[in-house]
């Protein structure tokens, strides 16, 4: 989906039970786009236990509709950002293999981001085939109308399930897709 389209969310992480070996904390703070904190929330952190934190309730709270999708507009800030900190009551070692971290469809993250649409039923989480890890460090946003899965070359949407990607370094200067926000050129797609 383009940024700043119509879809509303709920977006959450959900943390797997036995994630981490201690129990403590969890803290979430909420922050407005000028840093002022808007709400902090503490709660129990049960190790053995999946937890589930909301993050933010309504995603169209936090990037407006329609927002940083046209060129040569000025950027919208998040309206709210958050900050999920957990502090153990023991300290213990967290092996975290990065080489995981590098499946695009997140299969390797030891947490789940769940976005459900509101509205409906539809649910995306760790493994969907339109939830897309990026390996590269530039990214850029699908402008009005284009789908993440249409702007990379070789990327299909086609139902639930990990199909293997291949990502090439500055694919927007590919002929394939000149609708993202940020590389300087008007989508021709745009009235």
């Amino acid at each position: 989906q383009a940024h700043g389209g119509f879809y509303d969310h709920k977006f959450h992480i959900v943390f797997p039970a036995n994630t981490f070996a201690s129990n403590g904390t969890a803290t979430l703070t909420i922050f407005d786009k000028n840093g002022n904190q808007l709400s902090k929330t503490e709660t129990p952190f049960v190790a053995g236990a999946e937890k589930d934190f909301m993050i933010f309730p309504k995603t169209s709270e936090v990037l407006p509709a329609r927002s940083n999708i046209y060129e040569n507009k000025a950027e919208v800030v998040p309206a709210k950002t958050a900050v999920l900190s957990i502090v153990f009551d023991t300290p213990k070692e967290f092996n975290l293999n990065f080489e995981d971290l590098l499946d695009e469809r997140g299969l390797g993250l030891f947490f789940d981001p769940n976005l459900d649409v509101i509205n409906t039923v539809d649910n995306v989480n760790r493994g969907d085939s339109r939830l897309l890890v990026v390996p590269v460090a530039e990214y850029l946003w699908p402008e009005e109308s284009v789908a993440i899965f249409d702007t990379y070359d070789g990327v299909d949407f086609i139902g639930p399930g990990p199909e293997p990607l291949e990502f090439q370094t500055q694919w927007w200067l590919s002929p394939h897709n000149e609708c993202v926000w940020g590389d300087g050129k008007p989508c021709p797609l745009l009235p």
